[in-house]
């Protein structure tokens, strides 16, 4: 068989991963969780509770050097955002110092379908040029190979939350080995798999965070879910491998925040939780909000 037929004899398969692959594993862990928290500080916490909108970056800023070095392609690195919450407030003095002093809770599913690319003054770039189909919602855990492609400069290709694994070996490659119909045979083939990406974190490791100085974290400890969202290219334009973009927004729903849990730093002291408290009722006193104690 040549590759012309191999490649026609393909069209229209869907190679099912299994129920133990990774990322089933991943996905269906986050799905626990349809209550999550985000570290945040106040002004943050307004922004997103006002604009009913969460802000994501790429890859290539996250704080885990060797997370970063598992994505080898630059263009997949580059076009990667994520969002980072956890499974519970992470009540601890030295995590809220480096991440914020106030959890919020977030529902996974007000988070909507609908993007924004934000320029580097961080102001929306208005655009309807997203592309996300059925498809998108429906193939976790599977490879469908005539997935029909948009007329959209820009495609959502990966949207959806992942629970985090912690192993000794730390990130692996997004590079997968899968079984392919040949003739009336099965052959190996290695494929890309983009959703298996930012699923895999060392239990520790070196953190590098921007603006602060190196240190060891155990990063088991950030019980981490996490938003991921990948653009790639629709028909109208070859997406270049360098990073563009240092953020997406993505939407929430408009019944986002009717009601949240709200827990604070305990190295805040209680006037300034007191001061929080009251500030946070009074913009947004119609709300249902629980603070934790």
């Amino acid at each position: 068989m040549n590759i012309l037929d191999f490649l026609e004899q393909l069209k229209g398969t869907t190679i099912e991963l299994g129920e133990d692959y990774p990322l089933s594993k991943n996905v269906a862990g986050a799905k626990e969780y349809p209550k999550i928290f985000h570290c945040t500080r106040l002004e943050s916490l307004k922004s997103i509770i006002h604009n009913k909108e969460f802000w994501l970056t790429t890859i290539t800023e996250l704080n885990d050097e060797d997370e970063i070095k598992s994505f080898t392609d630059e263009r997949i690195k580059n076009w990667f955002y994520i969002a980072s919450f956890s499974k519970e407030p992470i009540l601890d003095a030295e995590h809220c110092n480096e991440y914020g002093d106030i959890f919020v809770s977030v529902k996974q599913d007000w988070f909507l379908p609908k993007f924004y690319f934000l320029n580097c003054n961080n102001q929306k770039m208005e655009t309807e040029d997203f592309a996300i189909s059925a498809e998108l919602f429906e193939s976790v855990g599977k490879i469908n190979t005539n997935a029909p492609q948009s007329n959209k400069p820009f495609e959502v290709q990966v949207f959806n939350f992942a629970e985090v694994d912690y192993t000794e070996e730390g990130a692996t490659d997004i590079t997968r080995e899968i079984k392919l119909p040949y003739g009336n045979d099965m052959t190996s083939a290695f494929i890309m798999i983009p959703e298996a990406g930012a699923n895999v974190k060392a239990e520790e490791g070196m953190c590098l965070r921007w603006g602060k100085e190196p240190k060891w974290k155990v990063w088991k400890d950030e019980k981490e879910i996490r938003l991921k969202v990948l653009i790639g290219a629709g028909r109208l334009v070859e997406i270049p491998p360098q990073r563009l973009f240092r953020k997406v927004c993505v939407k929430l729903a408009d019944n986002a925040f009717d009601e949240f849990d709200i827990a604070f730093s305990p190295a805040l002291t209680e006037e300034k939780k007191q001061e929080y408290i009251g500030e946070i009722n009074r913009l947004f006193g119609d709300k249902k909000i629980n603070f934790i104690q």
